[in-house]
């Protein structure tokens, strides 16, 4: 599942770096958000970003942008300013 390779991976919220500090924990504070968002699919397709990607998509009729690769872990309220464009990442930084 792709949540789990998104959790391997992050083990934290990438902004707030909150780290899950018990393996049995419910995860429940956090959210796997896509990074490139899934309404510009047809971009995504364009730009041909899937070519970036080396994970293929947990379902394998999934189109690339689905991968574990396009997602982040983040805290709930962290989730909210990124879905509500009110934090956003330079990644010339």
């Amino acid at each position: 599942m792709f949540r789990d390779v998104v959790r391997e991976h992050d083990r934290r919220c990438v902004i707030t770096e909150m780290r899950v500090l018990r393996s049995d924990w419910r995860w429940i504070i956090f959210k796997f958000t896509p990074i490139f968002p899934l309404a510009y699919q047809d971009l995504w397709n364009k730009s041909n970003y899937c070519s970036w990607t080396t994970v293929p998509p947990a379902n394998e009729l999934d189109e690339a942008i689905h991968s574990a690769q396009n997602r982040m872990m983040l805290t709930g309220n962290v989730h909210a300013l990124f879905d509500a464009y009110d934090v956003s990442f330079n990644p010339d930084l």
